[in-house]
Formats: C-alpha cells, sequence, structure tokens
C-alpha cells in the first residue's frame, strides 16, 4: 500500500517503511535469501535493486529518500 507523505514533507506518494531489513556480507546466500522472499506472496521486496545501500551511501539523504 502506498501511503502519502508525511505533513511538512512533498506532497509526492511514498510506500511504508519495511518491516524486516536483511543484513548479510556478500557469498554469504543472500541473493538465496531474497529469492525465497520474493518467491513467497506473503512477502513483498524491491523489484528494482535489492541492495539499496540506505545505512552506506545515502543514509545522509535522510528518509524521505529511501
Amino acid at each position: 500500500m502506498i501511503q502519502p507523505a508525511a505533513a511538512g514533507h512533498s506532497s509526492a506518494l511514498r510506500a511504508p517503511l519495511p518491516s524486516f531489513v536483511g543484513i548479510g556480507m556478500m557469498k554469504a546466500g543472500t541473493t538465496l535469501v531474497h529469492a525465497l522472499f520474493e518467491a513467497n506472496q506473503a512477502t513483498t521486496v524491491p523489484r528494482w535493486n535489492k541492495e539499496v545501500s540506505f545505512f552506506d551511501l545515502h543514509h545522509e539523504r535522510g528518509m524521505d529518500w529511501y
């Protein structure tokens, strides 16, 4: 479900924040875990890119960027 942005922010629509964040090392099975979540109809995963890099590259942009 897409929700309107909070008051005082742009009027653009944004998706709700995730209730689960998977963190893993390279070559540790994270692609398999992503594929399993993607195959499960009860879960939603990003379709465009499984690695958002919010905490290492984009954290200074804040939650509005995320």
